[in-house]
């Protein structure tokens, strides 16, 4: 690898705050909580810090032939037409210090 391109590698985009000039309060709130800090108060041990995240309308789809696995000198055979089964709901949620993940998936409501 020449000196050049080992440069470009090592490269790391910088961050122009101007264009957001609230982004350092935010960011060293959320860096708080990281630290178990929240309003300049130490988090009681009852209290959480979660990441929680939702993907709504996830198209349920099921093949409408088996896939056939791979034999000799074939390869594997995937069918392309499936039969539409409505839209999930996907939530999941982390808990940050305890490192413990929790996952909901069901039929949406409405």
């Amino acid at each position: 690898m020449t000196q050049g391109r080992r440069d470009q590698a090592l490269a790391v985009p910088v961050l122009d705050l101007r264009a957001r000039p609230g982004f350092p309060a935010e960011g060293r709130a959320l860096l708080d909580l990281y630290a178990r800090i929240f309003d300049g108060v130490p988090l009681g041990e009852d209290e959480y810090v979660i990441s929680a995240d939702e993907k709504t309308s996830i198209q349920a789809r099921c093949r409408c032939h088996p896939t056939l696995a791979p034999g000799q000198a074939r390869a594997m055979r995937v069918n392309h037409e499936y039969d539409r089964g409505g839209a999930l709901a996907y939530l999941a949620a982390y808990d940050v210090h305890r490192a413990k993940g929790h996952c909901h998936v069901g039929w949406p409501v409405g």
